[in-house]
This record gives C-alpha cells, sequence and structure tokens, in this order.
C-alpha cells in the first residue's frame, strides 16, 4: 500500500502515520524511517529497502518524508512545472518503476510537513493514481477555535473561560500545542484561571515575542509598543525582555545557518535542541521574510545595551530599551 500526506498541520500526519502503523501491527524493527532533505541520503537504497520483506512483522511500514524531486523549494501552495532533464529522469526511476509496482509486504507513507509538492509532475501523478492520499491543513482561526473548545471540554480540565480563551491563544492554530498544553495543565491540579495558563503554558511569551520580531522587521511602531506595553503590564522587567530578544536574535542566525546549509528539520532540531517543530517553522517564516537582515549585528548592539543599563543604573532602562527597538527598526 501507498500513502502520500500532505499539509501543514503535522499533529494530524503524524496521527494518520502511526494510525497506519497500528493497523498493521508492525514491530519496531521494521519501521524505517527517510528524509529526502537529510545529507548523505540514497533514492537508491530507499528502493532496495522497498524491495525487501519484513523480518519481524507481516508488513514493513517505509516512512519516506521530504522527497526532494517532487517538493516545492518554498513553503507555498504554487506549483512548478517540471523541467527535470533527462539525467534526473534517469536517478528516480527506479522509484517511479516501484509506484507502479508495489510490493505487497511494504506499506510505503510519502509525507512531508515544510513543503508543497509540484503537483504537476509526472512522478507526482504517477504516486497519486496508486496511492491514498490525505491532505491536512492547519485550520483556520474561527475553525480551530472550535474544535479546540470541543478538545478542551472533552479533557476533564476544570477550567475558567477567560482561561479556555487564553489557553486556545496560547495554542497558536497548532494542535500539537493544544495538547501539550492541556497535558501541562491536567497536572496543575486545581480550576484554571487566566494566570495559571499564562504562566503554565509556553507558547505566550514565545509567541510574542515572534511576534515582537516580526513587529520590528516590519518597521510596525504601532504593534511593537502595544507588545511592549503588554510585557510590561504582565510585569515582565526591561532585563527579561533583552534577554529573551537575544535569545530569539541567536536562535535566528541558527535557523537562518543550518537552514541555508539544507539542513533537514529534524536535523536542525536534534542540533538546536528543539523540542517543539512549529518553533523551527515559525522561526523559518521570519527567516524567509526578513532575508538579508543583519540579525548579529542587532546581537551584538544589543548586548552592548545590556552591559551599558547593567553597569549605569542612573539611565532609565525602559526608555533606553525603547530607543534600541527604533533603532532596530530604523536600521540606524
Amino acid at each position: 500500500m501507498i500513502y502520500l500526506i500532505k499539509g501543514n498541520d503535522s499533529f494530524h500526519i503524524d496521527k494518520k502515520i502511526n494510525e497506519i502503523i497500528t493497523k498493521t501491527k508492525t514491530n519496531d524493527f521494521d519501521i524505517h524511517r527517510y528524509d529526502g532533505k537529510s545529507r548523505g541520503f540514497s533514492l537508491q537504497e530507499l528502493v532496495d529497502d522497498l524491495m525487501t520483506i519484513p523480518f519481524f512483522s507481516g508488513t514493513k511500514v517505509v516512512l519516506y518524508k521530504n522527497p526532494a524531486f517532487i517538493l516545492n523549494d518554498k513553503n507555498n501552495n504554487e506549483t512548478v512545472e517540471d523541467n527535470s532533464n533527462n539525467t534526473q529522469e534517469d536517478d528516480y526511476a527506479p522509484f517511479l518503476n516501484y509506484i507502479k509496482n508495489p510490493v505487497f509486504e511494504t506499506d510505503l507513507v510519502i509525507y512531508s510537513y515544510e513543503y508543497s509538492f509540484k503537483t504537476n509532475t509526472k512522478v507526482y501523478k504517477e504516486i497519486i493514481k496508486n496511492a491514498n492520499v490525505f491532505d491536512y491543513q492547519l485550520p483556520k482561526p474561527n475553525d480551530f477555535r472550535t474544535e479546540a473548545i470541543n478538545i478542551i471540554n472533552k479533557s476533564k480540565l476544570v477550567i475558567e473561560n477567560d482561561a479556555r480563551e487564553q489557553l486556545i491563544i496560547n495554542s497558536n492554530n497548532d494542535y500539537k500545542v493544544l495538547f501539550d498544553n492541556i497535558e501541562k495543565l491536567l497536572l496543575y491540579g486545581e480550576k484554571i484561571d487566566k494566570d495559571a495558563v499564562s504562566n503554565l503554558t509556553d507558547p505566550y511569551i514565545e509567541e510574542q515575542i515572534f511576534s515582537l520580531t516580526n513587529a520590528i522587521f516590519d518597521k510596525d511602531y504601532t504593534k511593537t509598543f502595544r507588545i511592549l506595553n503588554d510585557f510590561y503590564t504582565l510585569n515582565y522587567s526591561t532585563f527579561y525582555l533583552i534577554a529573551m530578544l537575544a535569545s530569539q536574535l541567536r536562535y535566528l542566525i541558527q535557523i537562518a545557518y543550518y537552514s541555508s546549509a539544507h539542513y533537514s528539520l529534524d536535523d536542525i532540531k536534534r542540533l538546536t535542541k528543539t523540542d517543539k517543530e512549529y518553533r523551527i517553522k515559525k522561526t523559518l517564516e521570519i527567516v524567509r521574510r526578513f532575508n538579508g537582515v543583519d540579525f548579529l549585528k542587532y546581537l551584538n548592539e544589543l548586548s552592548k545595551l545590556d552591559i551599558s543599563l547593567k553597569s549605569n543604573t542612573d539611565l532609565d532602562e525602559k526608555i533606553r530599551f525603547e530607543l534600541f527597538l527604533v533603532y532596530m527598526m530604523e536600521g540606524k
């Protein structure tokens, strides 16, 4: 059996993959994983594996993430003309032959979170003729909110209405984040209020720092200072905000480097020790949107500001930090 799973909703994609594995009762030793974007990937090795019978189970599951020859390089819904030359077609001909004549004992799952597929290529068209196709796109905010309410109500959380709304906001349209947050709050053991949600769920500060960074590089003064005032209303100190912004800039530099070096998403997660995939995806969005911005320069200047404020207590830290944000937006 061949499966093609597309979309950017990693939670439901992973859920479908787990359903396939559970249904086939496949032993862990017969679950083989490949990433077409990772260094050292060999398409011939994948094909050879597909042709080999399972050893410990009746069915082998081969998970093929990011099949490079049918991926759009940009994370959008545009299709790209198939400009493959004969040499490239020869490279993936054995894979195409397998698609036409799959092995009965092997389940092949083709998927990607980060990239869309080139839907008008010969290989893609051949795949969908022979595959069960599933499409999982992240929902629109209103749709996510409706389903999130149902999920929260079924979770046995004792939660106040305004806290529930904050939980939905903090989950950032991502089911995986929502379930992670619910799991944390269930351990709290008391009735959940808005403060508990703000203190116990990660994305508020992370998501707001993402929003602040976007607003700064978008030169959106109104949004930048609205977010900053929200932080101060919640009693975050200037030094804490400097540290969080510095951490975000360092992370941007890391992700920009690994992305330019064509590391896979799994490799980036491992190298940066990032637990949540959505954080990498959100950072990649910033890197791509603001290509050419010298993040290292701003990190260096922010470090100088931090030293200056800590060594001279006569300076008004809030005003100096606000002036620094203006400097970042002006670029001078």
